[in-house]
């Protein structure tokens, strides 16, 4: 998929990959936006997300707000709180060439087809982003299909025959297309224990695309769960500061916490290894300090004398030669050819 400054093959990917969401937590405020986008950078998040709307196209003024809504704005009315987010053109064209500048991959949802005919005909973008709202609304994926060469599809509030339909809808549109689902609960911020990280595995077997997680649980422990259920990318809403006002804030990310889950992904396959238990370089060193040799518990032993059991404490650290606790009994009953003082190990020439 093509990400303006970015190129990333979902079907054979090099890690779990970062979309780090500004969504509307730019409040409107063009110097909040690029603070967002420098905080994305710096996180190392892997691409930049912003959304496209024209409110009055795909908001009726009689839609009510919902809860998570009016409790984080305090505003009743979604048409209005939305016409209040709205990101102007210049803005997201300003974006886009700083995104392109800074080397840091783009991408923006549509939410209506005003949107999507200004994401791919203005800014020629390659690759769409559907949100949850429209994983029902065929003529507007149908639309994208025609217009982009890859969308990737958020599927919160829906069930799994709701996206075949939605994968059916596209290809019918066009045939060869790079789709990838997101597995999503649509609530800000979701309950953890609606996570339901499974879904992706039913997801991967019926879709048979590649899946993301665009994840609205507080913190990073779902995002970091999803990767070892086969999730390549990753979604997350992130801010300056949870407590602005705002919808979306308290279900974000803040910018800490946006590096450390950056970071993770980033080194999550080397965390991982290979699944062969061996023992690994950097603990090489360590391996004879930190195991035991067989040594002398008396003051001395003299030549001659025939080995027992209480002739022998296990002592660090491991001595070349010598008898350990696991083969120790090798000496049992033999005699010894010289002397041996206290602490000194069972060497194998000693027999």
């Amino acid at each position: 998929m093509d990400f303006v400054s970015k190129k990333i093959d979902f079907n054979s990917p090099k890690k779990t990959y970062l979309i780090g969401e500004i969504g509307v937590n730019h409040n409107k405020n063009i110097q909040t936006l690029f603070k967002l986008i420098d905080v994305g950078i710096n996180s190392g998040v892997d691409i930049i997300k912003l959304q496209r709307f024209n409110s009055s196209l795909e908001i009726s003024k009689f839609a009510p707000a919902t809860n998570y809504q009016k409790k984080n704005s305090k505003i009743n009315n979604q048409l209005n709180l939305a016409k209040n987010l709205e990101l102007p053109d210049e803005w997201i064209f300003k974006a886009y060439n700083y995104c392109k500048k800074k080397n840091i991959g783009f991408l923006c949802a549509a939410f209506d087809e005003e949107s999507v005919r200004f994401i791919s005909r203005k800014l020629k973008c390659k690759t769409v982003k559907s949100p949850s709202s429209e994983i029902n609304n065929f003529p507007l994926l149908k639309l994208m299909a025609k217009e982009f060469k890859s969308i990737i599809i958020s599927t919160g509030a829906s069930n799994l025959n709701d996206c075949l339909k939605a994968k059916n809808n596209i290809l019918q549109q066009k045939k060869k297309l790079d789709l990838l689902f997101m597995h999503c609960v649509s609530e800000y911020p979701s309950p953890i224990e609606h996570a339901n990280l499974n879904a992706i595995t039913s997801m991967i077997k019926k879709l048979k695309v590649p899946i993301g997680l665009s994840d609205h649980t507080s913190g990073i422990i779902a995002p970091i769960l999803s990767v070892q259920k086969g999730c390549v990318l990753i979604e997350k809403h992130f801010t300056l500061d949870k407590k602005m006002k705002g919808p979306d804030h308290k279900a974000s990310l803040e910018p800490k916490e946006l590096k450390e889950l950056a970071n993770i992904l980033k080194f999550y396959k080397e965390i991982m290894g290979t699944g062969k238990k061996k023992i690994q370089l950097s603990e090489l060193k360590n391996k004879d300090l930190i195991r035991k040799s067989a040594v002398c518990s008396q003051k001395l032993i003299k030549k001659g004398t025939i080995i027992k059991k209480e002739h022998i404490n296990f002592k660090r650290p491991y001595v070349k030669n010598s008898y350990g606790p696991d083969n120790y009994q090798s000496v049992l009953g033999k005699k010894i050819k010289l002397d041996i003082l206290y602490d000194y190990p069972f060497l194998k020439n000693l027999f």
